[in-house]
């Protein structure tokens, strides 16, 4: 019932957010099935500076590649497999290079249970290659 209303609210104010918001981005009439209300709310918002929460434009033009080299890593892995659903849906949601950061867990934990340890430890060194690290003065690298 909560989600018919804020549905409603979110079709009926289409012009509102754009001008409050400033962002300049028309939002959707509609929701995607996916997608829940917070995460549609979500995209209103304007980005940040930070190159890692997708605001520069190198990291934009990066993110189709990402997606791409992602899907590959889990191309002959079996959909129906228990988790693979919702990893594919994230890999098609992320819009940024900190959501893909955080979807290699997902992706390491699905190639190491349907193959080994090792092979999923090859493919995510094939997708730690897009993710700049900063030096840390002590302690392992990682991203800000």
């Amino acid at each position: 019932m909560i989600d018919a209303i804020f549905s409603r609210r979110v079709r009926d104010q289409t012009s509102a957010f754009s001008t409050i918001l400033h962002c300049g981005v028309a939002p959707p009439t509609r929701r995607s099935h996916d997608s829940s209300i917070l995460q549609s709310l979500l995209r209103f918002l304007p980005g940040d500076g930070d190159p890692w929460a997708g605001g520069g434009s190198k990291a934009q033009a990066l993110l189709p590649r990402l997606r791409q080299d992602f899907r590959h890593c889990v191309a002959d892995l079996d959909e129906r497999c228990e988790g693979m659903p919702e990893l594919l849906r994230s890999i098609q949601r992320c819009r940024s290079l900190r959501d893909f950061w955080h979807l290699r867990t997902a992706v390491y934990t699905q190639v190491a249970r349907a193959h080994s340890q090792w092979e999923a430890e090859q493919r995510l060194a094939q997708l730690n290659r897009h993710f700049p690290l900063k030096p840390a003065a002590a302690g392992p690298q990682r991203p800000r």
